[in-house]
């Protein structure tokens, strides 16, 4: 069997939660073939360690994916930037997750407080003041950006 290599990305603790509940909770991650994670790790490969991170609490090990052609023995790390890249393409994603489930029932008779902690208990992420008010202000910004936008476009004030 050949060897596995891993690369360990440092997260926020709700990101973490999250992306391992994305993955049905299991660690290391074996991303997707096709999924934007994979293709981050591909564009930025590297021969030599550029960023050494062992596993932490704050990390999440992911299975480094095969590609065509690519030897993993030799290529088995990635650039700072990619770490960077692959952070902005969970944050997101799970921005857009966040989006569309809380938002469809927004305004419709129950507090947003319950809704997203609701949200945050289906998605894995433990609920803890500290997680809590992270994801509340992501939500809070998100819905602020979206009314600004719909008023400037002419369609009033009211909720969709």
């Amino acid at each position: 069997m050949a060897k596995q290599f891993y690369i360990h990305i440092r997260l926020s603790t709700y990101l973490r939660q999250w992306f391992l509940h994305l993955y049905k909770g299991k660690e290391p991650v074996e991303l997707l073939r096709g999924c934007p994670e994979r293709d981050i790790i591909h564009r930025h490969l590297a021969k030599v360690p550029v960023e050494g991170m062992e596993a932490t609490d704050e990390t999440v090990a992911i299975c480094f994916p095969t590609f065509v052609g690519v030897n993993r023995k030799v290529w088995h790390f990635i650039t700072p930037r990619g770490y960077d890249a692959l952070r902005a393409v969970i944050k997101a994603d799970f921005d857009m997750h966040l989006w569309k489930d809380i938002h469809s029932v927004d305004g419709k008779g129950v507090l947003l407080m319950d809704k997203i902690m609701d949200w945050m208990e289906d998605n894995g992420i433990e609920v803890t003041d500290t997680n809590y008010e992270t994801v509340y202000k992501i939500y809070q910004r998100k819905r602020a950006i979206y009314y600004k936008r719909k008023r400037r476009n002419g369609k009033g004030s009211e909720k969709s």
